[in-house]
């Protein structure tokens, strides 16, 4: 009875910012996918197009599907699909803007991306975390009260053997291979955006302070753009740079934010 009435106090008040995480996933996928294809594949053919929107999908939908059923069993660490998700599309999304594409797919692209790494990393979603990870709990620990005789021991030793049997609850649990696996990723990936925080900040500087910022180029090598002769180039540079900065800066919070749950 008691797990029933968290599963209705979960779906009243959770349900909500756990739809609109599916619901910006999808609309981010599919507006990335379209992106790509208009840009990065403009010159391949229409059946190889027609190969990589429908593996795209596939996979997209693959990973939405496996990280959300295990997010609502009570798994918090499996939003990291989710966000790296958010992530690679985010990518994809900025950096088409050197193929010209069009600026409401590109706009509509952006900001869903955007849009959904500020949902996963909100205080309301990491709350639907922690109370579909109760849930779980009291699920692992209702059927053993229900078959188990009452002890005759005190009170006392009563909660510190639940207290000890939670723990290795808990501990079997983080001894999962998936979830170490994880844990290993979310280091390596906060290296990386540590890395990228770095080198974007110093091509900031370095075009600040001398005028000249260093940025990718479409039809070769990375090119500089001065501000005395081009200034529409070099402005976009920096707020692409600085774009990146944050992004990537929401994101390693996000995997500290992982790690320490």
């Amino acid at each position: 009875m008691l797990i029933l009435e968290s599963a209705i106090e979960f779906r009243k008040r959770h349900f909500s910012i756990f739809a609109s995480s599916i619901f910006l996933g999808i609309f981010s996928s599919v507006s990335a996918l379209a992106l790509a294809i208009t840009s990065y594949f403009v010159t391949a053919d229409t059946d190889l197009g027609l190969k990589i929107a429908f593996a795209g999908l596939m996979v997209t939908t693959l990973i939405q599907t496996i990280s959300g059923f295990n997010i609502l069993c009570g798994r918090p660490r499996y939003v990291f699909g989710i966000a790296l998700l958010f992530y690679f599309h985010l990518l994809v999304s900025v950096f088409a803007i050197a193929y010209d594409p069009p600026p409401g797919l590109y706009f509509f692209a952006l900001t869903t991306s955007l849009a959904g790494l500020f949902c996963v990393n909100s205080k309301r979603y990491r709350a639907m975390l922690r109370a579909a990870e109760k849930i779980r709990l009291e699920k692992s620990v209702e059927p053993q009260r229900q078959t188990q005789p009452k002890p005759k021991s005190s009170k006392k030793k009563t909660a510190m053997a639940e207290h000890l049997r939670i723990r290795s609850d808990s501990a079997a649990d983080g001894s999962d291979r998936s979830i170490t696996i994880m844990i290993v990723i979310c280091w390596g990936l906060s290296l990386f955006f540590v890395f990228v925080i770095g080198m974007k900040l110093y091509f900031v500087c370095d075009g600040v302070f001398n005028g000249v910022v260093v940025a990718a180029n479409r039809y070769g090598p990375p090119k500089s753009y001065s501000f005395t002769t081009e200034p529409w180039m070099y402005g976009l540079s920096m707020f692409l740079h600085l774009l990146t900065v944050a992004v990537s800066a929401l994101f390693l919070r996000l995997m500290l934010l992982l790690r320490s749950e």
